[in-house]
């Protein structure tokens, strides 16, 4: 299974724009296609099955949150894909809820995630007549999960080997590009959805259960174009 993820990974990261070989001589890149690396953190939050409020832990103390690091390719600045490596550190707890709703949970999972999703991006706010610096963008894909949960003493003891998913990541995203410069910056709102139920840790029997297990995270974007 991990040879056919890596394998899997280092066919998305090599840019389709690569240049090929004919009789006259190399063919460049096309112009309308540009290359980035972008990295992006920021809080994030495991709706998991502990009932306790995500304000409750935060990035602030050190957990819930996600950093990532991706390579993205847009085609005619319109529609493009991004592959993405990401860490997460999310912690919940319902110690502190009133019976009969508590069920004295409490987690912490170390997620890593690698996605590759579309993403189609409209801009806007033509400045100069010629450029349009900020964008819009709507993303949708696919990836795979590997998280370890670990339990505190004292709470119920939930699954504590790693577990294997497949996920839907999905949202928006702001992006505004510096003129005459590689750089970008923006904001990105988004959600994972986890076929599983075992990202805290936990799958109480039903009908306490709240199902799959969602992910939340609201990131800070600096982007780099490359070619």
């Amino acid at each position: 299974m991990k040879k056919i993820l890596l394998t899997f990974l280092l066919v998305l990261l090599i840019p389709s724009g690569m240049e090929a070989q004919r009789r006259n001589g190399l063919i460049s890149r096309r112009g309308n296609s540009n290359g980035s690396i972008t990295f992006s953190t920021g809080p994030a939050y495991c709706f998991g099955d502990p009932f306790g409020s995500p304000y409750e832990k935060s990035f602030i103390n050190g957990t819930n949150w996600e950093a990532a690091l991706g390579f993205s390719q847009m085609f005619q600045k319109t529609f493009g894909y991004r592959a993405t490596l990401h860490y997460g550190n999310y912690s919940g707890t319902d110690g502190n809820v009133p019976k009969p709703h508590s069920g004295y949970y409490s987690f912490r999972s170390n997620v890593f995630e690698f996605t590759a999703r579309g993403e189609y991006a409209y801009f806007f706010g033509r400045r100069y007549a010629r450029s349009t610096p900020n964008s819009v963008r709507g993303f949708l894909g696919l990836g795979v999960l590997d998280n370890n949960a670990s339990f505190p003493a004292g709470m119920r003891i939930g699954k504590t080997t790693p577990t294997f998913a497949v996920l839907i990541p999905y949202g928006i995203a702001y992006q505004y590009d510096i003129r005459n410069s590689n750089f970008s910056f923006g904001a990105e709102l988004g959600w994972q959805y986890v076929f599983s139920d075992y990202v805290d840790g936990y799958k109480p029997p039903f009908p306490s259960s709240k199902s799959n297990d969602v992910l939340a995270n609201f990131k800070a974007t600096v982007t780099y174009k490359i070619f």
